[in-house]
């Protein structure tokens, strides 16, 4: 247990002070979304054209020729649409549109790249959208879940939390023995900043263990080292089998995880699984 306790504080990464809240929302799995499948109309697409022919700075743009997508959002046969266009400074806006009553409707206005297709709620897909707080020379990036209300994308939930937040509510969790909450906030971690962080893969397999889903921290770890080895992936998967109840494997992983980075509470469980 004093390794575990080690392998979390890791993920300590500022002093952000986060107030805990015991319902917190599970971030849906991302998606793609097929473009430019479905039954298109010209005569939409050249309205929305028209909204930017007259901006000079549109026109010197090889990319004003593309900068009408069509999208089936709710899977319905009919067309929804994203223009995107300069803002006149660094950024690209993109707005989406739906038809009602033969008239295009506004239904939401993001900047380009700042947003992913979350899996659908009502037909419609989720949208997480990732914003910075504070100055653009120092931001602060934080997350919100829009969900598409019978009028326009409108936030569902935005719970204030940065990566670093995340991963200390996550924390905080786990050492209150909160198990469920914990993975709920180690999988918001990957699912809205990034997997690239091999902590994060590690803390979740951690609360997973401790809800004895062993099959699913076992899946978790072994994709994790067919991309990054490290000490505390390997001993963390050892932890797996211990729990399983299969000695070669614990064996096996933990010896690669000492030969990584080796201690006196390793190497003595190693002797003791060779002589099982």
């Amino acid at each position: 247990m004093k390794r575990l306790s080690v392998v979390l504080n890791l993920i300590i990464i500022s002093s952000i002070i986060v107030k805990g809240q015991e319902s917190i929302m599970i971030v849906p799995p991302k998606i793609e979304l097929n473009y430019n499948h479905c039954d298109s109309a010209s005569t939409y697409i050249s309205d929305l054209l028209d909204k930017v022919k007259s901006w000079e700075y549109q026109t010197d743009f090889k990319f004003y020729k593309d900068n009408v997508i069509s999208v089936d959002l709710n899977n319905d046969g009919i067309c929804e649409y994203i223009l995107k266009y300069y803002d006149g400074g660094a950024n690209i806006i993109e707005e989406f549109y739906e038809v009602k009553n033969n008239e295009l409707k506004i239904i939401g206005t993001f900047w380009e790249r700042s947003y992913s297709w979350l899996e659908r709620f009502n037909d419609y897909p989720q949208l997480l959208v990732i914003y910075y707080d504070g100055e653009k020379t120092n931001p602060i990036w934080k997350f919100s879940v829009l969900r598409y209300n019978g009028e326009k994308y409108a936030v569902y939930y935005s719970p204030d939390l940065t990566y670093g937040g995340l991963q200390n509510l996550g924390l905080k969790y786990y050492k209150q023995k909160k198990y469920k909450l914990a993975e709920i906030c180690f999988r918001n971690v990957i699912t809205v900043y990034s997997d690239s962080n091999s902590i994060d893969i590690n803390n979740l397999a951690l609360s997973l263990m401790k809800q004895n889903k062993n099959d699913e921290a076992e899946n978790l770890l072994l994709k994790e080292l067919t991309k990054r080895k490290s000490a505390d992936t390997f001993y963390n998967l050892s932890l797996v089998y211990k729990n399983k109840g299969d000695v070669e494997n614990e064996l096996k992983y933990l010896t690669k995880s000492n030969n990584l980075v080796e201690s006196d509470f390793k190497t003595k469980r190693i002797k003791y699984l060779k002589l099982k």
